[in-house]
C-alpha cells in the first residue's frame, strides 16, 4: 500500500485541512503512524489549531500579518492535476535517499 498524501495547496483552509488530518489519524482499518503536515506557508494560528492533529509540522513561511497563500508568491497561477500527477509520478521513479523509520 502506498503511503497516502493531502495536498491542500492553500494550507489558511483549515477546517477542510482539519477533517482531512483527523480521517488520517483514525483511518480504518490501518491508522496511520505518524502524520505529517507540510505546508509552504500558513498562518501560525492556524498551525497551532492543526497541531494535536500531526506528529510534525513542516512549514517554510509563517508571514505576518497573514493576508494569503498567493501573496507569498511571484507567480501562483493554477496547474493542471495532469502536469502534478505527471510531476510526482517522475519524482516517485527517481531514487530516494532517506532511509525509513
Amino acid at each position: 500500500m502506498d503511503d497516502p498524501a493531502i495536498f491542500q495547496d492553500r494550507a489558511n483552509a483549515g477546517a477542510r485541512l482539519a477533517a482531512d488530518l483527523s480521517h488520517c489519524r483514525g483511518r480504518k482499518p490501518v491508522a496511520l503512524a505518524r502524520v505529517i503536515l507540510a505546508a509552504p506557508v500558513a498562518p501560525d494560528t492556524m498551525l497551532e489549531r492543526l497541531r494535536p492533529l500531526v506528529d510534525e509540522i513542516v512549514c517554510l513561511g509563517m508571514p505576518e500579518p497573514f493576508y494569503a497563500t498567493g501573496a507569498s508568491w511571484a507567480d501562483f497561477h493554477e496547474i493542471a492535476d495532469a502536469k502534478v500527477g505527471a510531476a510526482l509520478e517522475k519524482a516517485a521513479q527517481r531514487p530516494h535517499s532517506v532511509t525509513p523509520g
